[in-house]
C-alpha cells in the first residue's frame, strides 16, 4: 500500500476489481470540519464532501456528509451497515489530500481492517465560456477528500495513516 504522501501524477493504483487506476490530479490542503464513519470493525475520517460508495447495484456514492446510521457501505470485505457517524471541527486543522483518478472507479482508502470504498475526486464540469480546470481559479464542483495525519518525510510508514494499493510493483502496471 501507498501513503497519500507518496501518490504524484502518473501513480498507478488498482481499483477493488483489480483495474489499473492513474492518479490524474492531487492537491493537498487543511479541512478544518470532518466525518468519521464507524462500519463494522473499521472506520474511516473524512472531509463532509468525501464520496462514499454505498451498496447498491450502481455502486452509487453519497457524500460522507450524509451518509446515516444503519445506511450500509461498500468495505473491502463487502457491504457493512454503518452504527455511527461522527462530524466534528479540527481547530488546528487537518492536512488532506484530494486525489482524482481516471478512470473515476472506487478504491480501498485506508488499511485494514475492512477498508471502506471511496471514490477520489470528481472531474470538474467544464461550463461552457468559462476556462476553468481543475485546480485552478473557482471550483466548478465540491472537493471530495481524505484526512490525513501529519507526519514527518523522513519517519518510518505508520500502519495507521491512509493508504492506497501498490500496483506499480504489485501488478506491474
Amino acid at each position: 500500500f501507498l501513503q497519500a504522501l507518496d501518490l504524484e501524477l502518473g501513480s498507478m493504483i488498482a481499483s477493488p476489481k483489480g483495474e489499473p487506476l492513474k492518479v490524474v490530479a492531487i492537491k493537498a490542503h487543511m479541512a478544518y470540519k470532518l466525518v468519521e464513519l464507524v462500519a463494522g470493525s473499521t472506520h474511516l475520517i473524512v472531509t463532509p464532501n468525501h464520496r462514499v460508495v454505498v451498496d447498491s447495484e450502481d455502486a452509487a456514492t453519497t457524500l460522507a456528509n450524509d451518509v446515516e446510521l444503519d445506511q450500509k457501505i461498500m468495505c473491502g470485505a463487502g457491504p457493512h451497515m454503518v452504527h455511527e457517524v461522527r462530524k466534528f471541527s479540527e481547530q488546528d486543522g487537518q492536512t488532506v489530500f484530494e486525489i482524482r483518478f481516471s478512470p473515476d472507479e472506487a478504491v480501498v482508502a485506508f488499511s485494514a481492517p475492512g477498508p471502506i470504498l471511496t471514490m477520489g475526486e470528481r472531474k470538474p464540469i467544464r461550463r461552457g465560456g468559462v476556462q476553468r480546470r481543475w485546480g485552478h481559479g473557482a471550483s466548478s464542483g465540491s472537493r471530495h477528500v481524505a484526512s490525513l495525519q501529519t507526519i514527518n518525510a523522513d519517519s518510518d510508514l505508520d500502519p495507521r495513516l491512509p493508504s492506497l494499493p501498490d500496483t506499480d510493483t504489485e501488478f506491474g502496471f
